[in-house]
């Protein structure tokens, strides 16, 4: 547990608790949520660390490179885990293989929700894995040049209660 010392009460400065959201304190001494410092979401009720399910794909043969990221969604989950990943050039793997390996190693309800395969991970200026332009991919606000369509793999019964409809990975052409 992180407490550091209010320091908006410099008489006291009674202990509070870092929790990682990013508010902005409103005129009316109301608090607005911005968002979080880490890459922590809430999805179907769980708290989940996206570099947590990173770190599990790395551990799966057959990518090269992979990146996890949340997009709001409009349902009652929350947020949709999307998850980005470039297969290794010697192996053609699969996003019903992809999910069968990482369910060995991460809880169900950490399983991403849509997979997109890529040649190349998008990289911004630094080298370093373009997340902002990933969510908008994810979220169709930005489509790549010969851009396969997003697979999702929600279970039919979880699809069932979005509000849009979603078949299952295994009906997709």
């Amino acid at each position: 547990m992180r407490l550091i010392t209010d320091l908006r009460d410099p008489v006291f400065g009674d202990p509070v608790y870092r929790t990682g959201d990013l508010v902005e304190e409103m005129p009316d001494g109301n608090y607005r949520f911005l968002g979080r410092r880490d890459n922590q979401i809430k999805s179907r009720g769980y708290r989940i660390e996206l570099g947590e399910i990173e770190t599990a794909l790395h551990a799966l043969p057959g990518l090269q490179e992979s990146a996890v990221v949340a997009i709001k969604s409009e349902g009652f989950e929350g947020w949709l885990i999307c998850c980005a990943y470039v297969p290794s050039a010697d192996r053609d793997v699969s996003v019903t293989s992809l999910r069968k390996g990482l369910a060995r190693i991460v809880p169900g309800y950490m399983l991403p929700a849509r997979w997109m395969r890529h040649d190349v991970l998008p990289k911004n200026d630094n080298g370093k894995i373009d997340r902002p332009r990933l969510r908008n991919q994810f979220a169709g606000a930005e489509p790549r040049p010969g851009m396969a369509q997003v697979e999702d793999t929600l279970s039919p019964e979880f699809a069932q209660g979005t509000d849009r409809m979603v078949r299952p990975a295994s009906e997709q052409h």
